[in-house]
């Protein structure tokens, strides 16, 4: 059986200066960051377009890339595009009705964009009947 050699002070301090060159060389007092994101992706934060880019400290972080308010619209994306579209126009009034074709049309507003669109009420011609206007107003009816 080998006896183990017991440590002399000098062997002592270098293994105490090689567990604190350690120690100090995992924590440097500086905090890890996160990225935020992935460099060069965009993104929409209400009427903000937003781009990834590298930050001072070497994380990934949004960056205002542009206002889409500087352009009367709205921050849009589909799919992986990001950009500004133009502010929208009501086509009708709300609650109002119309015929196309045989087809009773409303009018209500639509939340994606805010402006109001015409939509499909009722198809007359599935029940036999026609989509007939009279005065301000619309309705299927007996043809």
């Amino acid at each position: 059986m080998r006896r183990r050699k017991p440590l002399t002070s000098s062997s002592m301090a270098a293994l105490v200066l090689l567990i604190a060159a350690s120690v100090v060389g995992c924590d440097s007092g500086e905090e890890m960051c996160r990225d935020e994101c992935t460099l060069d992706d965009t993104r929409c934060l209400e009427t903000l377009v937003q781009v990834c880019v590298e930050g001072a400290d070497g994380c990934m972080t949004w960056h205002l890339s542009h206002d889409c308010r500087e352009e009367s619209g709205t921050c849009v994306a589909v799919g992986d595009s990001v950009g500004c579209e133009a502010g929208c126009s009501d086509e009708c009034g709300s609650g109002e009705l119309t015929c196309w074709d045989d087809v009773l049309m409303s009018c209500s507003l639509d939340t994606v964009s805010g402006c109001t669109t015409w939509y499909v009420e009722q198809d007359c011609a599935e029940g036999g009947e026609v989509c007939e206007v009279s005065g301000t107003s619309a309705a299927c009816g007996p043809p």
